[in-house]
């Protein structure tokens, strides 16, 4: 589905008839962030535990 978009969307990029060179800096651009990552481990999967109301 995301090539289907990409093709349509961007053909002089990611078309059939796009230059290999064009579809490398798109890719590049695509994958380059400032952002900082966290991988994911088991206990991102758990529920929050329940709150306790303390009187």
């Amino acid at each position: 589905m995301l090539i289907f978009l990409l093709r349509h969307l961007r053909p002089a990029v990611f078309g059939n008839t796009a230059s290999p060179d064009a579809r490398a800096v798109a890719m590049a651009a695509l994958a380059d962030t400032d952002v900082d990552a966290d991988l994911l481990d088991a206990n991102d999967r758990l529920p929050a535990p329940p709150h306790r109301h303390q009187a």
